[in-house]
């Protein structure tokens, strides 16, 4: 019988990969570069280490990035062993997950351990003659002894359902399984496109909006992986090393703590919404504004979010089209599509509704304006005037740097309810909007200004005064 490397994938998968003989720590620096060696320098001699074998590295960098502020990057870097000597471990390294830093390096921290082996499947196939399927756990072959042994237990174990899954983690953005693994032909599923969106609810951080699909190049044809519809939240944010965290603390396949936490992270797949333009939190759950309707996203006892406690609920079919339209308002979305302009609200029973605002206001001035113009709306909201206003353009682009020259104003008074617009006349034309949180601020700023305007005149006599005495 001879085994895949696809199936073999699976198992490892699954946690069927013996201990590591061998793990050790470095303070060394490095270079990591995808392709290159990573030098570990300070490795402890006489460890079990082979030419050939996976390599997988956790650590972080603490970096001085500006006068008493230290950043620690973390960095999880896969790879194979070049050579080991001495004190000296040389990592080819096939893939790497973390960010682009600027600073002055003050430590480092860098843990390291040999990667996913066959051990198991091994000593299975040595004992059977078959190799396991993809509905065995390897702990449940255990003997009285607590030793794996599959010779006195197969006979009295059956399986019927699939084994857990996700002892392997993926940078989400990297997929390359045989890079981790050192089995070929595995594909992967790699893009450089990352999240558009991003919300700060429940603790954690949520990303969307990754608009990419793949073609694998796996071992079955037509292998495609999308990032499209996902949508990723890390872990309850303790420290910002969590950030990027989007997946469990344990390990599904574990013997013993293998439990979905509700302080983990994960992925959430809204099947079917298509372009994710915009997250927004509200009352005890997030909005997800897409392609093709909104969704809430909430516990799924009415009592907020939690990664293994939640609901995915359609509210409305309407769409959204882009992201820079939508302004919060006291805690509630307003935004723009193709047909009109909405807000989201919550209704007496506690449930959210969407509803337009043009209709049976608007309608005819809003149909006027270029459907191109409408993905690249700008808005932004006044507190104290009660008054949102969007920046749009009147007539259709003509090129990439005319489609952000703004000429009209569409002012929405939220007390009222009244529209109202403005021209923007000459040049130069309007860029963006934002509003400026702390008038009082910008009142002092005036005054200031005005101040050095009116000495102006003494500095400037003062300094003549000066030039003919020299």
């Amino acid at each position: 019988m001879t085994n895949t490397n696809t199936h073999q994938y699976n198992l490892l998968n699954q946690g069927w990969s013996a201990a590591p003989t061998w793990a050790t720590s470095s303070n060394s620096f490095i270079g990591i570069e995808v392709g290159a060696n990573a030098v570990f320098t300070d490795i402890p001699s006489g460890l079990s280490i082979s030419v050939g074998q996976p390599v997988n590295i956790n650590g972080g960098i603490a970096v001085n990035t500006a006068p008493n502020t230290v950043i620690t990057y973390s960095y999880q870097i896969y790879g194979v062993v070049n050579s080991y000597s001495g004190h000296t471990l040389s990592v080819n390294v096939g893939s790497f997950t973390g960010p682009t830093f600027f600073g002055t390096i003050l430590s480092e921290q860098w843990y390291i351990r040999q990667g996913a082996s066959s051990n198991y499947t091994s000593t299975w196939f040595t004992d059977t003659g078959t190799y396991p399927s993809n509905a065995d756990v390897w702990w449940n072959f255990k003997d009285n002894t607590n030793t794996f042994n599959p010779t006195a237990t197969v006979n009295n174990i059956t399986l019927s359902s699939p084994a857990p899954k996700g002892s392997i983690i993926f940078n989400t953005f990297n997929q390359q399984p045989s890079v981790i693994t050192g089995l070929s032909g595995l594909g992967s599923a790699v893009t450089y496109f990352r999240p558009k969106t991003g919300a700060w609810y429940a603790g954690r951080v949520f990303y969307a909006g990754v608009d990419a699909t793949i073609n694998t190049n796996g071992p079955n044809a037509n292998s495609f992986y999308t990032w499209t519809e996902n949508i990723y939240f890390s872990q309850i944010v303790v420290d910002q090393t969590q950030f990027p965290l989007c997946y469990q603390t344990n390990d599904p396949t574990s013997e013993t703590l293998f439990d979905l936490l509700p302080t983990d992270g994960g992925v959430i797949q809204i099947q079917g919404c298509g372009s994710i333009y915009k997250l927004f939190p509200i009352q005890n759950g997030m909005l997800v504004f897409a392609a093709n309707g909104i969704w809430f996203i909430t516990g799924s006892q009415g009592i907020g979010f939690s990664a293994n406690d939640y609901t995915v609920t359609k509210i409305s079919q309407v769409r959204a089209i882009s992201s820079t339209s939508f302004v919060n308002v006291l805690g509630l979305p307003f935004f723009w599509n193709e047909e009109g302009i909405y807000q989201v609200a919550p209704t007496q029973g506690g449930s959210l509704t969407v509803e337009p605002l043009t209709v049976g206001t608007i309608q005819t001035f809003f149909n006027n304006i270029p459907t191109t113009s409408l993905k690249y709306v700008r808005g932004d909201y006044d507190p104290i005037n009660y008054q949102i206003q969007w920046l749009f353009k009147s007539q259709p682009e003509t090129d990439v740097t005319s489609r952000y020259q703004f000429d009209r104003i569409l002012n929405y008074n939220t007390y009222n309810k009244a529209f109202f617009p403005y021209t923007v006349m000459g040049s130069p034309s309007l860029g963006g909007i934002n509003y400026v949180s702390s008038p009082v601020e910008v009142m002092l700023l005036i005054l200031r200004l005005n101040t050095l305007l009116k000495l102006l005149p003494v500095v400037l006599h003062s300094l003549k005064r000066l030039i003919l005495t020299m």
